[in-house]
């Protein structure tokens, strides 16, 4: 078999040219004869390139991710595969619950592929194409296709493409190598691009953009992103010591309520059977309703329990994903997820603190 090499995305731009070929070469022999992981993560301590969440940790967006020896291209959230996205065999390596593919493209949840997906096996041709369930096709696999879509390079003018093509022009899913060196991958429909996408300048640097024929509009940029996430962060710790002195007023109110409810055990265990006089009985009755309208006035958030505790962890994982959502539509059902959890608790008299991301409109994210 010939191995060909390919050098890293640092030194894409002197030598593009070099690697169209290869490219061009490389479909002829054989899709296996090259490693498209080696080309991407040469450098072993890079494995993954695009956008991160607000702790900058987990992988959060859309971004190109080595996955053992495959290579990942497409959307992530809570630093698992989510949304749709292309996994493409490195050299040795498998797709799992996969016999026999080199490429999936397709829909994924949680990390597992979940939906429509289509597999392409090491010469290109589609091997499956139909639904996934917890990772694996639902139906017969492999199974027959008469389709004319394949998957395969293709050298363009200003660059090259390696993705789905229908009789030979780019359609569906794929990844864009420009001559100045720099990546992009998103879908395609009759050889243009549409939708949103990420373009990757090196490992640091990306943007996000939003393809309307030959040209895009730009939406968001790792330097607009990163400034963002900080003013996000203030604002997170504001808030979590915020709930922190809601947190201790409550464990005051609580002792308070202790404290009274054990003097008023004492006084009736000290109290003889005489005592229960009608002067007493109305002294009683006087400390009991002071002692309801002391564990009443103190219903805070401690009160509502674990599933308060739940739903509040929920809505800041909704508002770390508001925050990073670049779709319109699942932006605005994020909100809504997040207004629906928010009220719920408002009627049970208890507080989640209203985060600025359940109102803001889309337009004013960027």
């Amino acid at each position: 078999m010939i191995m060909i090499y390919f050098p890293t995305m640092y030194t894409l731009r002197n030598n593009l040219l070099a690697i169209i070929f290869s490219l061009i070469f490389a479909n002829i022999l054989n899709a296996q004869s090259f490693d498209i992981t080696s080309m991407i993560f040469q450098d072993q301590e890079i494995e993954y390139m695009g956008q991160l969440d607000w702790q900058q940790k987990n992988k959060n967006g859309s971004g190109i991710y080595k996955d053992g020896k495959n290579v990942y291209f497409g959307d992530f959230f809570n630093d698992k595969k989510n949304g749709y996205g292309m996994i493409i065999a490195g050299q040795k390596g498998k797709i799992k619950n996969l016999k026999g593919c080199m490429v999936y493209i397709g829909s994924w949840f949680d990390g597992k592929k979940e939906g429509k997906g289509t597999c392409y096996d090491f010469n290109g041709d589609i091997i499956y194409h139909g639904k996934f369930e917890n990772d694996k096709p639902t139906s017969i696999y492999p199974s027959t296709n008469t389709s004319t879509s394949r998957f395969s390079f293709l050298g363009l003018d200003g660059g090259a493409y390696l993705g789905e093509l229908t009789d030979g022009v780019p359609n569906g899913y794929g990844l864009f190598i420009a001559n100045d060196g720099e990546l992009s991958f998103g879908k395609v429909k009759d050889g243009q691009r549409y939708g949103t996408s990420l373009l990757l300048e090196n490992p640091y640097v990306w943007k996000v953009v939003k393809w309307e024929g030959d040209s895009f509009s730009e939406v968001t940029n790792s330097n607009e992103h990163n400034s963002k996430l900080q003013v996000y962060k203030d604002a997170h710790d504001k808030w979590w010591s915020e709930l922190k002195s809601e947190f201790k007023e409550v464990g005051l109110g609580l002792l308070s309520t202790t404290n009274q409810f054990v003097e008023y055990k004492s006084s009736q265990n000290s109290s003889s059977s005489a005592s229960y006089s009608s002067g007493n009985s109305s002294r009683n009755s006087s400390s009991s309703k002071s002692n309801r309208s002391s564990v009443s006035s103190s219903k805070t958030s401690q009160d509502c329990g674990t599933a308060w505790q739940t739903d509040s962890k929920n809505y800041s994982n909704l508002e770390t994903r508001a925050m990073n959502c670049i779709d319109e539509s699942e932006y605005n059902s994020i909100q809504s997820k997040m207004k629906s959890i928010r009220q719920k608790w408002v009627s049970r008299g208890c507080h989640i603190t209203q985060s600025e991301w359940e109102t803001k409109p889309f337009k004013d994210k960027f």
